[in-house]
């Protein structure tokens, strides 16, 4: 064991954290979509999104059930594959930064750039999901 190695509970506890950290972001985010369905279908709607209302109640579902399966470290890699191919649908739909300006562009960008963020965190999470431990 090098110097830097940390013991194997310290580890196992990094990993539950960071799961529950990055699966509690689609969890919140589902709730908050319950919150404030009416404005979100809206603006849905106004982008263009087909069917804005009924892909907003299966998005809502979908964040729940697999950020709750992926927090519990339950099919962590088929989660962290799914929730990865969400945020990449969701950021295009709802952040086409390609046909904003001035500030709305700006704060688009900046949440691609954070979405992104949250994609390589999913990544290692599919990439530790995938060695049997």
């Amino acid at each position: 064991m090098t110097p830097l190695a940390l013991p194997l509970l310290a580890l196992s506890l990094l990993e539950t954290g960071g799961r529950v950290l990055l699966g509690s972001l689609y969890v919140l985010s589902g709730w908050s979509g319950i919150a404030g369905f009416a404005g979100t279908a809206g603006g849905m709607a106004r982008r263009g999104v087909p069917a804005a209302r009924e892909l907003l109640a299966i998005s809502i579902v979908f964040r729940i059930a697999v950020g709750a399966l992926f927090m519990l470290g339950i099919a962590q890699g088929t989660c962290a594959l799914a929730l990865i191919a969400f945020t990449l649908a969701a950021s295009a739909m709802m952040l086409d930064f390609w046909r904003m300006e001035g500030r709305e562009r700006a704060a688009a960008i900046n949440s691609w750039r954070n979405n992104i963020a949250i994609i390589g965190g999913l990544l290692l999470a599919l990439a530790d999901g995938a060695v049997p431990g």
